[in-house]
């Protein structure tokens, strides 16, 4: 086999915390994240030549060396010491610095698809701490469903997948965040925890989700991002109320913005036309959560050999 086309899912984050700043000069985070069905496609050609090629379709991104698609395939041929090159294709349609993964899926989804195609050998757990070195939610994307992601968000630990799906409206309102800008925002305080509080802090939000994975209940889902993005930004609050408008029961700031998550919405299937909220280019993206077990089932449909 010398091609693969594979799924590249969105995530968000059903709790996401702050702890401080580290001396590394990370955050120190405590998350819950969550897999969503909303997808990129990613195409992915062996060559002779040594080069690693990018075209990206659909939505605008990089094609070079700044994608992070690119530096994942890059660091992987590094390490394995690889002669082959790669063509990518990036069908695009996860927006851009919107709180949703969808970079760091790509960069998850190339690791996979590339240790297969060029015959590297790493385990889940090499390529996990290959995707540490890429950014804080990539390893996430390696396993998907629900997870607990801690350190910087690198550090995951698989949780028990959903009994059901859970219906999302998103609201993307036509443009992007900095991640880096909006943790500037404010001050986090400096990081001073160790690894009992991890321990500690893992094992009561596993006990916390277990109770509530039958069913969603919106009080227990929080996000430190949430009141400074909405106090900072008129058009977010705007788009809130948009969610609000059509009949969502909860409204979310997904990971660090600029998307915003509805659950509970009662008019998700009747309702399709965008808010007059959004902002020029802004769009409504109707999805579901994907569950660990259907990630790995689609993947292995799509010929990619799953990794204990």
């Amino acid at each position: 086999m010398s091609s693969l086309a594979l799924p590249s899912f969105a995530k968000t984050n059903w709790i996401l915390k702050i702890l401080g700043l580290r001396e590394d000069g990370f955050h120190e985070l405590r998350t819950v994240f969550q897999m969503l069905d909303l997808k990129d496609e990613l195409i992915l050609r062996v060559t002779a030549d040594p080069e690693i090629r990018i075209q990206v379709r659909g939505r605008a991104a990089p094609a070079g060396p700044e994608n992070l698609v690119h530096r994942a395939a890059r660091l992987l041929q590094r390490k394995a010491g690889v002669s082959s090159g790669v063509e990518l294709i990036l069908n695009k349609r996860i927006p851009l610095g919107a709180g949703l993964g969808g970079g760091s899926g790509n960069a998850a989804v190339t690791l996979l698809g590339l240790n297969q195609l060029w015959g590297c050998g790493f385990s889940l757990s090499g390529l996990t701490a290959l995707a540490a070195e890429l950014g804080s939610d990539v390893a996430f994307f390696l396993r998907g469903g629900s997870a607990l992601g801690a350190g910087r968000g690198e550090l995951i630990t698989p949780l028990p997948d959903l009994r059901r799906s859970v219906d999302i409206v998103l609201l993307y309102p036509g443009r992007g965040l900095s991640t880096k800008a909006v943790y500037s925002m404010r001050n986090w305080g400096v990081w001073e925890g160790g690894e009992r509080l991890t321990r500690s802090w893992t094992k009561n939000t596993i006990h916390r989700f277990s109770r509530f994975r039958n069913g969603l209940h919106w009080t227990h889902l929080e996000n430190d991002f949430e009141t400074l993005l909405f106090q900072r930004y008129g058009f977010l609050e705007e788009a809130g109320k948009a969610l609000i408008a059509l009949g969502c029961e909860r409204v979310m700031v997904c990971g660090s913005g600029s998307t915003l998550m509805g659950l509970g919405c009662r008019d998700r299937r009747q309702r399709r036309e965008k808010p007059s909220a959004c902002q020029e280019g802004g769009e409504l993206l109707f999805c579901s959560t994907l569950s660990r077990r259907r990630y790995r089932k689609l993947l292995r449909k799509s010929g990619l050999d799953i990794l204990a």
